[in-house]
């Protein structure tokens, strides 16, 4: 609570647990995969966003999502998950035989919760992923308010490219995205941008 009070009197929302910024190690691989998947109201994955990049080089990253505006029966969702699982397995593959090695990073437990179900996708996660928010934020700082990613991430500079960036208003969104709506096209460049 004292911690807490000198922060809001400085007007600081984060600081390191202990040391300075300088001292604190942000986890690295020759291969980041970042991973960050969207459901619909019924809790069917859509959206398996996946970002890819050479280590820290921003300059290199890319999006590369399996997702679907389609409306998915449990079929269709696990044929989204073995694309994924597919194309996942050929990353590491690709870099383990490069000798490189390979990180799959999340926020909190819902990529993996949420995927375990489909046994590929597990298999290749397992072992390579790293939960920034419970394996490395919550033990590098301290956080005054929330350590939800959407207040966590713009203190260190990151901005969602829409507005009303939400997990729920998502699940709208592609409901919205599936229609037959003038706007279902606007829709899904939304959800794109939003993972």
């Amino acid at each position: 609570a004292v911690r807490r009070a000198r922060m809001t009197v400085d007007g600081r929302d984060l600081e390191p647990v202990e040391g300075e910024w300088s001292d604190i190690q942000v986890p690295s691989a020759d291969v980041e995969l970042d991973f960050d998947i969207e459901w619909d109201v019924e809790g069917r994955i859509y959206q398996w966003g996946l970002r890819i990049r050479d280590g820290q080089d921003e300059s290199t990253a890319r999006y590369d999502p399996v997702v679907s505006f389609e409306p998915l029966d449990l079929e269709a969702e696990v044929e989204l998950a073995e694309q994924f699982a597919t194309k996942i397995e050929a990353l590491i593959h690709e870099a383990e035989s490069a000798g490189k090695s390979v990180a799959i990073y999340h926020w909190h437990t819902p990529e993996i919760t949420q995927t375990r179900k489909f046994e590929r996708v597990a298999a290749a996660l397992e072992g390579r992923t790293l939960d920034l928010l419970n394996d490395w934020f919550s033990r590098q700082f301290f956080a005054r308010q929330s350590s939800s990613i959407k207040k966590v991430a713009p203190l260190f500079g990151f901005e969602w490219g829409v507005e009303d960036a939400d997990g729920l208003y998502s699940q709208h969104m592609v409901e919205v995205a599936r229609s037959d709506a003038p706007e279902a096209q606007a829709a899904r460049e939304w959800c794109l941008e939003y993972n």
